[in-house]
């Protein structure tokens, strides 16, 4: 299936800057949200597995509650990352955005369930898009093996609490400040 829509495509290579290569006309201008995994391409497969995977949960999500994927579903590849706190942190990826019409029923659901799926096959979620992230039973430091060190430095950095924020406590970057 794959290889048949790709033979329908105008031009075999194309090279341009991001937003003109994903580029679906006036659909851009719908109001929307969006989830992005970064999975590793390596010999295992495990980003031949995540496309799979999208069609598995999409399949199981429609019969549970007839929740849709409302737009189209982005794939793009990366290379490796030397920056501690990078989705492509030590391995080439390949990102999957997943992009929900606003006002989706059951979208957010959707993309928690694309997410949960993911982190089996190595997926790292980007850290300002839709994600159900949080700082419980080590996963982040799973995901990320030199994550110690980064919070090292941000603590230094970060003393004052000055960029401390909901999603930064929430996933366990900074911490409640409590006084009694």
């Amino acid at each position: 299936m794959i290889d048949r829509a790709l033979s329908t495509l105008a031009d075999r290579d194309y090279t341009n800057v991001s937003y003109r290569v994903f580029n679906i006309g006036t659909a851009n201008d719908l109001p929307a949200y969006s989830a992005e995994i970064g999975v590793p391409v390596d010999d295992r497969g495990l980003h031949i597995q995540a496309v799979e995977k999208i069609f598995e949960v999409a399949a199981r999500r429609r019969k549970l509650g007839h929740a849709y994927q409302s737009s189209p579903i982005s794939l793009r590849f990366v290379q490796a990352s030397d920056a501690l706190m990078s989705m492509m942190y030590g391995r080439d990826t390949m990102m999957i955005e997943l992009i929900m019409l606003t006002h989706t029923e059951g979208g957010f659901e959707l993309l928690a369930d694309y997410e949960e799926a993911f982190y089996a096959l190595g997926g790292r979620p980007h850290w300002g898009q839709v994600n159900s992230l949080t700082g419980s039973d080590g996963l982040i430091t799973s995901m990320y093996p030199r994550f110690d060190d980064w919070l090292a430095v941000h603590r230094q950095l970060n003393a004052s609490g000055v960029f401390d924020s909901p999603f930064s406590k929430r996933v366990g970057i900074s911490a409640s400040r409590f006084v009694s």
